[in-house]
């Protein structure tokens, strides 16, 4: 679960993290940043209130396999590059992101010992900011070594990664 923690961090940091090359290569406002940010931000609200029953319902490894999908799914979809999609990655992705969290929180809270358990959901929560590290770095050396489309495509594929990785846990 810290994993998958980190890589729905480093996926949900990405564009804006990259921002600058996005923009000086579209052409584009940098205010958008900030309203990509906001549609992904009511996706995960959408998400975080509705997600409780799908996890019940379909578990919670499941749950956090189609996150990662959907996160995946929604940084691939910004690299076409048309400013339209960028919405609709942001909200796919923020959709996927914030599944993260209760379905690791779901799992560990039936699995870990009663006494171990604020260590344990401690070291997944430790997940955020070693997403963001690791966005921090990864993301622009990938921009510097090849452009800020190979960046998501690298990071969305890590995520379809994870998903793989995932399903022999089911």
């Amino acid at each position: 679960m810290l994993v998958q923690q980190t890589l729905a961090t480093v996926g949900r940091s990405t564009v804006p993290l990259i921002a600058a090359a996005i923009i000086a290569d579209l052409r584009v406002d940098p205010a958008l940043v900030g309203v990509y940010l906001a549609i992904g931000s009511i996706a995960g609200f959408l998400t975080t209130l509705g997600c409780g029953g799908l996890i019940l319902r379909y578990g919670a490894l499941r749950m956090t396999q189609v996150g990662m999908l959907a996160l995946g799914i929604g940084l691939a979809v910004t690299t076409i590059g048309w400013l339209p999609l960028f919405a609709v990655g942001a909200f796919i992705g923020g959709l996927g992101q914030a599944v993260s969290t209760p379905s690791s929180s779901h799992l560990l809270g039936r699995l870990s010992p009663r006494h171990l358990a604020p260590l344990v959901f401690s070291i997944k929560q430790t997940g955020v900011p070693a997403g963001l590290m690791l966005a921090g770095v990864v993301a622009p050396v990938l921009v510097a070594a090849a452009d800020w489309r190979t960046a998501l495509l690298a990071i969305a594929g890590l995520c379809a990664l994870s998903v793989v990785a995932l399903q022999p846990l089911r």
